[in-house]
């Protein structure tokens, strides 16, 4: 075989490998969103992949190609982002793990089938804990407030109305604010590593003040990326016939036929849970920069990850001109991030009122209201308990 048949071949197994790559970590993370407890490694795993990511867009944004070869060899060439050189696993250890020398061959096997898996769980335990601290007392206020709201309707107490509207109101209202600034808050823990980076409210929000066009969007692609979740929950028991042949099935026949449609929906779940990830990932990294290079952030402030490899990029110090904001300069400033501000609430607003609307259509009680697929758990698995049915029961 001629050297140019050789290149073309190992070129060819190189791209194989990756797309087997590619298609076993989706297999696995629509596999893993079935359940909640594997949910959890799913939330570690994204952390790991928008860390890679933040760091591809600042070598890629500083120029990196032309000073520092490949994205691969730029990783591999510190001992702090060596584990980035190539995509994250979901269970075995990954590529290019050190192993320490004391450890012998059964722990030497067990850390390469398993790696991966405790480090995704520890990582994805974090950060879901640190979101509900945020996120939770909201979805709580949802459910009383839904609670109470049946409770005066049933019971005809119209007089106090009040009750469940002020307590569902008031979810409402926390929830958009929590979400002005948790997912890049999110994202801020993930490229850092550090748990405790979550709280740093200050740089959040001047990423946020400076952003807030970019912020807008992910909002929108918030509202709009719900929709499917919005419909793939009830529409098992309102389309095609399904919801009348309910009656009539058995509970193991219920139970296999939900299983199997809602692991066939997670296909589209899961790579927009990815994908809203990844949008968050890429507005920090551009926001962090700009803020470093403006002079609106402090290098020396940055956790120890983004301070090392943006100062091996280059990014040390502030440039002489500031970066212009992106607002239409015919538009009054006040009046414009005003304007942004009341679009992105109202954006928002329409992921909550899909929330309302999925469980007036199909009530899943608790686990309806106290986790949001797209920001807590990526669990889209909506088989419900059968009460005559004790396998249904604990599913």
């Amino acid at each position: 075989m001629s050297a140019d048949m050789r290149s073309i071949a190992s070129r060819w197994k190189v791209r194989v490998r990756r797309v087997g790559g590619v298609a076993a970590r989706f297999l696995t993370g629509v596999v893993f969103c079935q359940r909640a407890i594997l949910s959890l490694v799913v939330v570690g795993w994204s952390y790991r992949l928008m860390q890679r990511s933040a760091a591809r867009y600042w070598y890629r944004a500083t120029g990196g190609p032309s000073k520092c070869g490949s994205f691969a060899e730029f990783a591999q060439s510190d001992s702090a982002t060596k584990r980035l050189a190539t995509t994250p696993r979901f269970v075995f250890a990954d590529i290019g793990d050190e192993m320490p020398v004391s450890f012998g061959r059964v722990r030497r096997a067990v850390r390469k089938l398993t790696g991966s898996l405790v480090k995704n769980l520890r990582i994805g335990l974090l950060g879901f804990a640190n979101t509900s601290v945020l996120v939770a007392p909201a979805e709580v206020l949802w459910f009383f407030g839904w609670f109470a709201g049946w409770h005066i309707s049933f019971n005809k107490v119209y007089e106090q109305h009040a009750i469940g509207l002020t307590i569902s109101w008031l979810g409402i209202a926390w929830f958009i604010a929590a979400m002005l600034y948790v997912p890049l808050a999110q994202v801020r823990q993930a490229v850092t590593g550090d748990w405790k980076r979550f709280y740093d409210f200050g740089l959040i929000r001047t990423l946020v003040a400076r952003h807030r066009l970019a912020c807008l969007m992910l909002a929108a692609f918030y509202a709009v990326g719900s929709l499917p979740l919005l419909i793939f929950k009830f529409a098992p028991y309102s389309l095609g016939g399904m919801g009348a042949a309910m009656e009539t099935m058995s509970n193991a026949a219920l139970v296999a036929r939900l299983n199997q449609y809602f692991f066939l929906t997670t296909f589209v779940a899961f790579p927009i849970y990815v994908g809203m990830r990844l949008l968050a990932t890429r507005i920090y990294a551009r926001a962090l920069l700009q803020a470093v290079a403006d002079g609106a952030v402090e290098i020396d402030s940055l956790a120890t990850f983004e301070r090392d490899v943006l100062r091996r990029l280059g990014v040390t110090q502030p440039a002489d001109r500031a970066m212009p904001e992106p607002i239409v300069r015919r538009v009054p400033r006040k009046a414009w991030r005003a304007g942004l501000v009341t679009v992105t609430i109202v954006l928002w607003f329409a992921v909550v009122a899909q929330v309302y609307v999925s469980e007036f259509f199909v009530y899943r009680g608790a686990r309806g209201w106290l986790n949001q697929p797209l920001v807590q758990l990526p669990w889209f698995r909506y088989v419900p308990a059968h009460p005559e049915n004790s396998d249904a029961a604990t599913l």
